[in-house]
């Protein structure tokens, strides 16, 4: 899981995440508050 500043989380599987926690999801599920 995963939640954005402006409040959007995304709910899927992580493929890869980098040194910059930059983060690459597959089978991904958005769901705003």
């Amino acid at each position: 899981l995963v939640e954005l500043k402006n409040g959007e989380t995304y709910n899927g599987h992580l493929v890869n995440c980098d040194t910059w926690m930059n983060i690459h999801l597959r089978e991904v599920i958005c769901t705003s508050k």
